[in-house]
């Protein structure tokens, strides 16, 4: 299992334990501190892969198709 896989796996079952609006206190501050690390986490991927790939083009970061689907996650995120 990759690392994106491990961290797409362990935020689902984190996401699967509670609502974010079901939580209250510490256990509130843990969901939404999470949250910004995943978002981060991703966002920089996606960062990463642009500047070592370029944007545009066939063999570029937005030309695979996975890498759309990213893109898309993290800017609805």
């Amino acid at each position: 299992m990759s690392e994106e896989e491990s961290f797409l796996t362990f935020g689902g079952v984190f996401i699967s334990l509670g609502s974010v609006n079901s939580a209250k206190g510490s256990t509130l501050s843990i969901f939404l501190a999470f949250d910004a690390f995943i978002y981060i986490f991703f966002a920089l991927e996606m960062v990463v892969k642009m500047v070592a790939l370029g944007i545009f083009g066939r063999r570029c970061y937005l030309g695979d198709t996975w890498n759309r689907l990213d893109f898309f996650i993290v800017m609805a995120g």
